[in-house]
């Protein structure tokens, strides 16, 4: 224990001082002190301390009268204790206790081993102190606390040489005591005994291998028993190894626990004292080792592949050390489990298969012993090249797994010729192996070989490399499997790990570069990540294997995962590090010429990895650049004057070339006039200028919006207010004229959306003809959501109302002037369907709505009004004279569906959504239900109608259920209205939807009796529907709601893994699906003739693995649902198997057997003998007339049993 601290410079000298009379008084008294002891010799324990300790030793104030107080009692000791802990008293036991002398040592242990003995007595048979008023609860406390200052004086004192040299009996009669007790005690208190005993046995103590075995098994218990030891117990045990030698295993009751260790992660994981522990085991017997073998094999079941490896890395240390009849039982053994590791099921027991593997990849790691690179070959030899040609599939993985890693098994006691022809083999059967017709194999020998070849790729001659890469790149990186692909990449960039294959692999690569077109999203991972390691290396560049275009195009196509990869491939080529601001605009230019699309798209990813810095600086620098272009066009204009005449060149075309070199600060944020003007004339204008080009000046400016969005939330930060400030000023500074030039072109869109992020006063000219612009023009977005963000979503609404008004026939009120207007020109009158898409625009977006919910509540609300209306008029078209359009049907469905949302929205705004929606509900049941349901009278266009806003209402709802913000109650009434709307299949996908969106709602608020009753009800009446109807629907409607289906299944399934309290509603729902089953395949059987079926079973073609004799469409897909998981398939099958006895009739064991005719033979055989016994026994003999399909059972029975 190291010093204590201490509190204050006074209190330390006043304690030096006290410390320094009582060595002063105490070489004085030696003689009688000495004396006193002799004569006491023969007294009673409890006079030693009076004896050795005299009041005249006594000085109140040092800590060695503190001691001798401390003694008196347990209470006191316990005090004394609590002072060395405290970290307010000035008490030190170890400044304290080196000063005594022998004698007063020998009078300390003797009243603290009587102190332990008491203590010990207590706690292990409920005695109590002598005379001790306390409780039996406060008594265990005392004890407890005893033990463990005790404890901690022992350990004190055993760290002092004069204690080792001439320790005192009674402190070997307090170790006896703690060796005793040590596994009956509490687990601290027992830890405490167990470092003193340690303690005891490092410093060669008498007698302490009997007291170490007992702390030898405490730890053994706190690490393997009890699993809560630490890597530092593991290095105490490693210190009380030598006792096992002395030992005898049966005998002291160690084995089980030492056999444990070997499946111990703990031991497994601390190196190196828990590796060398378990290699000591190997030497205590042969027989122990023999255990120890058995023992291995059961812990490779279930350790981790690390684990196993370390596992792995004790056998050979072992092995190393071993000789004799230990080695040979180690080889022997070694060899078994290799065999018995090749032979594993790997479908069972896979992770036993990947650990027999992971536990011999130690021993070939350390192939460099030229010994064990022998031995290995020896051992291997007998079976490892029959296995991996074997047609079992289990044992080739397994002995290809191995021998990838043993790779090259070569025997140094064969001559060198033999050895070479030994190699030659090996590489011959890798070749062999690589174009294996299983794809399995193909695959997992690509990783290997990647690993061999990086690792021998100098010894190997260039005929065995090129007899490798050949099938590689030309067979293998083409193959039909995206697996093998995949690894064909990762193989390739496993060779790249050794420097020696570049030079190789720079005339290679370019051959693989449409692995980044490929089909398959993984083999375009695999390929971009291998252009990533290729990145890194000097000689090979990765734009010489896929060029910047190809990249590009990919990058605008694919999917996130891929994208982002090539952004990361392309960011240090556009953000060079040590590159100036002009060298980031003209990578920027460069950027948008090859691909725009692509820009845009690179410029959403990089926020998230560039420095945020570097890309504000990229936004200065196009803004300036553009700005300083178009300044300079108009004064070239200007200038041109009458004459006409053509002005000196203006733009150096160098200044964007790649290879320029920069000539600007780096750390300057000064406008870019230099990379568009050059020297010869600020005022004049190339005609090859290259913003010529209105759409790279388009493509530049959206970037700068795509960055000023995505950088957005942190410019809001007051850290980063200066950079938000100075883009602000500059974007202002510039908007104006970029309007004036690019107003009503192709890129008038990107500057209105650059506007948009200044305040309105900056930008009124833009806010203007955005406003103007929404009004004619169908491409609203960009505008819609400027003149919002100009707090100018008042005028957007207030278009929105009168448009919905005035398609609704509702008279629009005369609206206060809120100043100067502008006569708007006539225009036509706008769509329906634009007024809903835009106001769906604004709804959706999340930063509009956000701001119109927060300015503009008002009117959101008249426009909600404006949209109830048409309500009232889909009401009024409820009808049967009445006849729709496919155009309006299209509007007022899309109308209701609108004004749904905007009830949302207002009732999320207002919390009050639940009673909002309820309410719309009730007009759906009311209004809609019976025209869908066909109950009352109407037209073909009105029944289209209500189905369609019917449609639009459950896609709201879903939303609603999306947001959380239900409660059972609304629940359970929503389910109540899809029970209602479930005869109408054309709405069945929508149902399916909300009805899984309920059940995962149900089960995560812990709805569970809903979850397990109400919500299966519900989909087993929509199931009933389409087992009776589902034949009507087109092969679209029928391919969705079958996925629908499944996918309701689906989630039950997974619930079920996560709460097996759930699994019996599971097996509801799949027994419900078989039963819905024979329900479709009896409409079949009802709507078919007989004969037909007789037919189908007569024309078998025994090639077929199964008969298509059901053809129903919903059959089939019902049956492909239960096949789609072996749970479902086990549950359908049980049910077969149940239901076959009970059935009365023929006719209903005719449907089973055409529905075991469209399974596969060998799943059919397990229910043809069920069938044909019961069929025996519904056969009257006596009765001379058959019963209905009677003789078809028995001939279509026949016909499946040949």
């Amino acid at each position: 224990m190291p010093p204590k601290k201490r509190k204050g410079s006074q209190s330390q000298n006043k304690a030096d001082q006290s410390r320094t009379e009582v060595l002063n008084e105490s070489v004085r008294n030696k003689s009688v002190r000495e004396n006193e002891v002799e004569e006491s010799m023969d007294c009673e324990e409890g006079n030693d301390l009076e004896t050795s300790f005299t009041a005249a030793d006594s000085i109140p104030t040092s800590g060695h009268s503190r001691l001798l107080n401390g003694l008196e009692t347990p209470e006191k000791f316990i005090q004394l204790i609590d002072a060395h802990r405290s970290k307010k008293d000035d008490f030190d036991l170890e400044e304290v206790i080196p000063i005594l002398t022998s004698d007063e040592q020998n009078a300390m242990w003797s009243r603290l081993a009587n102190f332990v003995k008491t203590a010990c007595e207590h706690l292990s048979q409920d005695n109590s102190f002598a005379n001790q008023p306390e409780t039996e609860n406060n008594l265990e406390e005392i004890s407890t606390n005893v033990l463990s200052g005790v404890a901690l004086v022992c350990r004190l004192c055993l760290g002092l040489e004069d204690v080792i040299n001439s320790p005192s009996q009674f402190l070997r009669e307090t170790l006896n005591h703690f060796s005793t007790h040590i596994l009956h005690v509490k687990h601290q208190i027992g830890d405490a005994f167990s470092r003193c005993i340690e303690l005891w046995y490092t410093s060669s103590m008498e007698d302490r291998e009997d007291l170490a075995l007992s702390s030898l098994k405490f730890l053994l218990k706190k690490i393997i028993v009890e699993k809560s030891g630490a890597k530092n117990d593991v290095k105490r045990v490693w210190s009380l190894h030598q006792i096992l030698l002395s030992l005898r295993l049966e005998e002291c009751g160690l084995k089980e626990d030492l056999l444990s260790c070997f499946s111990s992660s703990l031991f497994l994981t601390t190196q190196p004292e828990g590796i060398k522990f378990l290699a000591h085991l190997f030497t205590l017997s042969v027989q122990f080792t023999q255990d120890i073998c058995k023992q291995i094999k059961q812990s490779l079941i279930s350790l981790t592949a690390k684990q196993s490896y370390n596992l792995g890395e004790v056998y050979m240390k072992a092995w190393a050390q071993s000789g004799g009849a230990f080695r040979t039982l180690l080889e022997d053994n070694l060899q078994k489990l290799m065999d018995e590791g090749m032979l594993v099921n790997r479908v069972k027991h896979l992770n036993l298969a990947k650990n027999v593997a992971s536990f011999l990849h130690c021993f070939h790691d350390n192939k460099q012993n030229s010994e064990l690179k022998t031995l290995l070959a020896n051992l291997y030899a007998p079976f490892i090249w029959r296995y991996i040609k074997c047609s079992n599939m289990n044992v080739r993985q397994n002995a290809l797994d191995i021998f990838l890693s043993a790779y090259p098994i070569e025997n140094l006691s064969l001559s060198k010729q033999e050895r070479e022809a030994e190699i030659d083999k090996q590489n011959l059967l890798l070749r062999n192996l690589l174009m294996d017709s299983v794809v399995e194999i193909r695959s997992r020998t690509l990783v290997g070989l990647g690993r061999i070849l990086a690792n021998y790729w100098l010894l190997l001659s260039s005929e065995t490399i090129n007899s490798f890469m050949e099938p590689i790149i030309k067979e293998l990186a083409f193959d039909s499997v995206s697996k093998v692909r995949v690894r064909v990449y990762e193989c390739i960039k496993s060779i790249l790990d050794t420097s020696y294959s570049h030079v190789y692999m720079k005339e290679i690569l370019p051959k693989l570069k449409l692995g980044l077109h490929d089909t398959n999203e993984s083999v375009r991972v695999a390929f971009v990540d291998l252009l990533l390691a290729v990145k890194s290396i000097k000689i090979i560049r990765y734009w010489d294997i896929c060029p910047l275009e190809n990249l590009l195009a990919q990058m605008e196509l694919d999917k996130p995962v891929v994208a982002n990869a090539i952004a990361k491939l392309l960011i240090p080529s556009i953000f060079p590090k040590d590159g100036t601001t002009e060298d980031l605009l003209n990578r920027a230019i460069k950027l948008q010429q090859t691909n725009k699309k692509a820009a845009r798209k690179f410029y959403f990813i990089v926020p998230a990895i560039v420095e945020k810095e570097r890309l504000i600086e990229l936004v200065y620098a196009i803004l300036d650049s553009v700005r300083h272009y178009l300044k300079s066009k108009n004064s070239d204009k200007e200038n041109m004057g009458a004459s006409g005449k053509k002005k000196k060149k203006l733009y150096n075309k160098s200044v964007l070339d790649e290879s320029a070199e920069s000539t600007m600060d780096s750390t300057s944020t000064s406008s870019l006039a230099s990379t568009v003007i050059a020297s010869e004339s600020e005022s004049r204008i190339q005609e090859d200028h290259l913003y010529n080009d209105m759409e790279l000046v388009g493509g530049l400016l959206d970037s700068v919006c795509v960055l000023w969005y995505n950088l957005n939330q942190e410019l809001a930060e007051e850290q980063n207010k200066n950079y938000r400030l100075y883009l602000e000023q500059k974007v202002a500074k510039s908007i104006l004229t970029f309007f004036k030039h690019y107003r009503d072109t192709s890129i008038s869109s990107t500057i209105v959306y650059l506007a948009s992020f200044l305040s309105h006063s900056s930008a009124s000219h833009v806010a203007s003809y955005s406003l103007s612009q929404l009004k004619k023009n169908n491409k609203f977005q960009v505008h819609a959501e400027a003149l919002v963000n100009w707090r100018r979503g008042d005028e957007v609404l207030e278009l929105l109302i009168e448009w919905v008004r005035k398609e609704v026939d509702s008279p629009t009120p005369v609206r206060p002037n809120h100043g100067v207007q502008f006569r708007e020109p006539d225009t036509d009158k706008p769509s329906l369907q634009k007024t809903i898409n835009m106001a769906n625009f604004i709804l959706d977006n999340e930063t509009t709505r956000m701001i119109l919910l927060k300015k503009n509540m008002a009117q959101i609300i008249e426009l909600t009004q404006s949209t109830a209306q048409v309500l009232n008029l889909i009401q009024d078209k409820m009808g049967e004279d009445v006849d729709i359009s496919e155009q309006r049907i299209d509007d007022y469905s899309s109308l209701v569906g609108l004004h749904f949302k905007l009830n949302v929205v207002l009732g999320l705004q207002k919390k009050d959504l639940i009673e909002k929606f309820e309410d719309l509900i009730s007009w759906v049941d009311v209004q809609l239900v019976p025209v869908i349901l066909r109950e009352q009278p109407c037209s073909l266009s009105s029944l289209r109608l209500a189905e369609r806003c019917t449609e639009e209402v459950l896609a709201v709802l879903e939303g609603v259920l999306l947001t959380g913000q239900v409660d059972e109650k609304f629940l359970k009434r929503v389910l109540d209205f899809l029970l209602q709307i479930i005869p109408n299949l054309n709405l069945a996908d929508r149902v399916l939807d909300i009805q899984r969106e309920i059940a995962n709602l149900c089960f995560n608020n812990e709805f569970l009796e809903m979850f397990d009753e109400v919500v299966p009800v519900n989909f087993v009446n929509l199931l009933k529907v389409y087992s009776q109807k589902g034949d009507k629907l087109e092969p679209d409607q029928t391919k969705v709601i079958k996925s629908k289906i499944l996918k309701f299944i689906r989630l039950y399934l997974k619930i079920s893994k996560l709460d097996s309290s759930t699994k019996d509603a599971l097996k509801d729902l799949v027994e419900t699906v078989s039963l819905a089953v024979f329900q479709a395949a009896d409409l079949e059987l009802q709507k078919t003739e007989t004969l037909v079926f007789m037919d189908r079973f007569n024309n078998i073609e025994q090639e077929k693995p199964c008969l298509e004799i059901l053809r129903s469409a919903t059959v089939h897909n019902l049956i492909s649902i239960l096949e789609d998981n072996i749970a479902f398939t086990k549950i359908f099958h049980q049910v077969i198997t149940e239901a076959i006895p009970e059935k009365e009739d023929f006719k209903m064991l005719f449907i089973y057997l055409c529905l075991l005719a469209n399974m596969p033979q060998q799943t059919r055989e397990k229910f043809l003998e069920s069938i044909k016994t019961r069929i025996e026994q519904l056969t009257d003999k006596e009765s001379e007339e058959l019963e209905e399909y009677e003789e078809e059972c028995t001939q279509v029975l026949n016909i499946l049993a040949l």
